[in-house]
């Protein structure tokens, strides 16, 4: 699993096609909604913000696993698919 550092610098990767210039940490920020300060204290305290990832990985349609596993969203799709056909087979009975 990888640390809060790195899921950050991954988000920065993401948001540089959005940004002119060097992505700093007060952008990171502000693509989670929260405050520069918070942000500082989650990573020296490699603290996950879950529910705010998940979030901003919903509206920019990236894979959880991808930042937090370094998982290929293709590797997933398999066993994703059986959860969903497992759910969708117990709403028809």
């Amino acid at each position: 699993m990888q640390t809060f550092k790195e899921i950050v610098e991954k988000i920065k990767d993401v948001i540089s096609q959005d940004i002119n210039g060097i992505v700093l940490d007060k952008h990171v920020a502000e693509a989670l909604g929260i405050s520069p300060s918070v942000l500082a204290t989650n990573k020296n305290r490699n603290v996950i913000m879950w529910e705010r990832l998940m979030i901003w990985c919903s509206k920019n349609q990236i894979a959880v696993n991808s930042l937090i596993f370094d998982q290929s969203p293709e590797s997933l799709v398999e066993s994703t698919n059986k959860l969903y056909m497992s759910r969708y087979n117990l709403l028809l009975m």
